[in-house]
């Protein structure tokens, strides 16, 4: 059964419309003309469904057969344009936007697409470290993953970004994500509990997604305020009398610090140590208070997956190592 290329209301996309393609995609009103034979060799899938000889009922469009596609159109097309358009979609630290990533990853993942759906998620792991070294020496950012958009997109795009996480079990990815949430949301805990509305769709966190994220706050926030009892005193090697006072200022400095600095302690210190005007130690001081906030750092960090009631970072590496084929390492100095 043929359709009237010329009736309905489902429109063509021009530029995914290939006048030798023998495979018409529809989705919502998207109406895509490609070419099988791609598209087998990608999703294993379309492969298996498109290895079928038609059936007499097989409805067409344009003199070919006609796919109907019932996920999100705009996620089809991002699909089907990395598919179509090899430099639509470059491996990182190709530049991409949020939306395009995930639109991509959820068809990929649901069509078995594993080229696609491993180069979309090195686009979200190159964003979500997964060692303190790299999350404290490399700029493994390429692109803010939520850059350019508005606060509601944004909010929006987080708790969308939790949910695909765990709907592709990118569990790695999840550590950075929910500590990012204690402190990024625009409308804090209020927009977690309620969600947001953007272009018609509504994005909320799961009842325990938004325990881990409550919970995990709070642990995380105990968690370094009981390291921070290191630096209340000088150590026994201390040369001079008056170190107290510093070792004092770093504890009412940790105290009127905002939330959003305490929660993060690993991109860097939260305290210029070698500020002399700031904090006049002796060296001796000058070298434990060093340490002792590398120790802060290395102790919150390894304890960061359980706090949002994860696997460990060795499980969660294993993860990624078995989706991706390698975990990230930084190789340059350490400072």
């Amino acid at each position: 059964m043929d359709t009237d290329s010329h009736s309905g209301s489902p429109e063509r996309v021009s530029d995914l419309w290939y006048t030798d393609g023998n495979l018409v995609v529809k989705a919502g009103s998207r109406l895509f003309k490609v070419h099988r034979g791609v598209l087998a060799a990608q999703s294993a899938v379309f492969a298996d469904m498109l290895s079928f000889p038609p059936s007499q009922d097989q409805e067409n469009f344009d003199g070919s057969p006609l796919v109907q596609m019932p996920d999100d159109p705009e996620s089809v097309e991002y699909f089907l344009r990395a598919v179509a358009q090899p430099d639509f979609f470059l491996p990182p630290p190709a530049p991409t936007q949020y939306h395009i990533i995930a639109g991509i990853l959820r068809i990929a993942h649901k069509y078995d697409c594993s080229a696609f759906q491993t180069r979309a998620l090195q686009h979200f792991s190159i964003r979500c470290p997964t060692t303190l070294v790299d999350y404290t020496h490399r700029n493994y950012i390429s692109k803010p993953i939520f850059e350019g958009y508005s606060s509601l997109e944004s909010d929006a795009y987080s708790l969308d970004f939790l949910s695909l996480l765990h709907e592709v079990d990118a569990l790695w990815c999840l550590p950075i994500h929910y500590r990012s949430l204690t402190t990024w949301m625009s409308g804090g805990l209020n927009t977690l509990i309620k969600g947001v509305d953007f272009q018609s769709k509504h994005y909320e966190a799961t009842v325990d997604q938004q325990i881990a994220v409550i919970a995990g706050k709070e642990l995380l926030t105990r968690k370094i305020s009981t390291l921070m009892g290191a630096f209340a005193s000088a150590p026994p090697e201390c040369t001079q009398r008056g170190c107290q006072k510093p070792h004092k200022r770093i504890l009412e400095a940790f105290i009127k610090m905002p939330s959003k600095r305490v929660l993060n302690p690993w991109r860097s210190c939260l305290f210029d140590f070698d500020n002399q005007t700031v904090y006049a130690f002796c060296q001796a001081c000058r070298d434990k208070v060093k340490q002792d906030y590398k120790n802060l750092q290395k102790n919150s960090w390894d304890e960061l997956p359980q706090m949002f009631n994860l696997p460990p970072w060795e499980e969660l590496n294993q993860m990624k190592k078995d989706a991706l084929g390698y975990v990230e390492e930084y190789t340059g100095p350490v400072v």
